[in-house]
């Protein structure tokens, strides 16, 4: 039997990677895996006064997050948290902000379902500790997690420029399904064993990319740029170490 996949997220990552999934789906030596309609889960909301779900499935364009990009046919954008009941791959692509609304799937997501996170950041806890959204979800829905991170900026990811990403993942099941969804001519994926490495990483960096930034702005050379690249990794190494001494990429 075919397996059904749905995103869960109408933002522009999560058009982004329904468009990247509903294109390889069709691919002959995917097609046989998984069925050629994905579903598409977004919260109702409107844009111009109509419905961005009426507009996905007619126009097959997502005019408020992701303008000017043409969406596969197969894929159908629903409100409708039901519909998810019989999908066997998820990728949970909410706004971080939003992540602990996915509880209102609870009973709806079965079991068997592997669920792919693309969900940077994790949650604080009242002991200043932290749970991974890759933990929480897995906590949540008792089902298998990945998580997909990666340098991307959704808009080249959908217009086909080359670009990569890493999977993280626990089991060789998992990793297997997942990365033949989500590995193209154009996205190529990188399956690594250490889910919270690949979590934390895809996180932290973005705190690193923005000094970077702000050296770069304020008018500092190169050296400086590469000074805090390199002692930024390091903290990320020691963030890791420290919080998740098991993972691989300490």
């Amino acid at each position: 039997m075919k397996l059904k996949v749905g995103v869960i997220g109408t933002g522009n990552w999560g058009t982004t990677l329904g468009l990247l999934v509903a294109n390889n789906v069709k691919r002959p030596n995917v097609a046989k895996y998984f069925e050629e309609k994905v579903t598409l889960w977004g919260i109702e909301e409107y844009h111009s006064n109509e419905l961005l779900s009426t507009i996905i499935n007619l126009e097959h364009v997502n005019k408020k997050y992701l303008s000017g990009i043409r969406l596969p046919e197969n894929l159908f954008c629903t409100s409708e948290i039901s519909v998810c009941a019989d999908l066997d791959i998820i990728i949970v692509a909410m706004p971080h902000q939003f992540i602990k609304k996915i509880e209102d799937f609870k009973g709806i997501i079965k079991r068997n379902c592997i669920l792919i996170s693309v969900v940077k950041g994790f949650i604080d806890n009242p002991d200043k500790s932290i749970t991974l959204i890759s933990t929480y979800l897995k906590n949540t829905f008792k089902c298998k997690v990945c998580v997909l991170m990666g340098a991307n900026i959704a808009t080249e990811v959908a217009k086909g420029s080359v670009c990569e990403g890493t999977l993280g993942y626990e089991d060789e099941e998992s990793k297997e399904l997942s990365y033949l969804l989500l590995n193209s001519y154009n996205y190529r994926v990188t399956c690594v064993k250490d889910i919270p490495g690949v979590e934390l990483v895809g996180s932290l960096k973005n705190i690193v990319a923005l000094g970077c930034g702000l050296v770069e702005g304020l008018g500092y050379t190169g050296n400086t740029k590469v000074a805090i690249m390199r002692n930024g990794l390091m903290e990320i190494r020691k963030f890791l170490k420290y919080f998740y001494a098991e993972s691989d990429s300490r």
